[in-house]
């Protein structure tokens, strides 16, 4: 936790602020990632499950599935590789 101040001052030299302690939880330095499979016939649908703590729905998160055919912004995706020879 991490006590933070806000200090505003107008053209009219009225000023205010306000305290608040914020929770902050930097993404961690390495991304675990578990898939359900890994091996099997064209197309292949796997779910990678993001086991990296702390990531939550406010962490911006885009995958990159390498075969140029898509991608994803979910923490932990299905995807649907068609052709598993790239």
């Amino acid at each position: 936790m991490f006590q933070v101040k806000l200090k505003v001052m107008d053209e009219f030299n009225c000023k205010d602020s306000i305290e608040k302690e914020i929770e902050w939880l930097p993404a961690p330095k390495v991304i675990i990632v578990s898939p359900d499979l890994s091996i099997g016939c064209d197309p292949l649908t796997t779910s990678f499950n993001n086991l990296s703590w702390p990531i939550d729905s406010t962490y911006e998160i885009e995958w990159d599935f390498g075969d140029g055919n898509g991608g994803s912004y979910d923490i932990s995706p299905t995807y649907t590789f068609q052709d598993t020879l790239h």
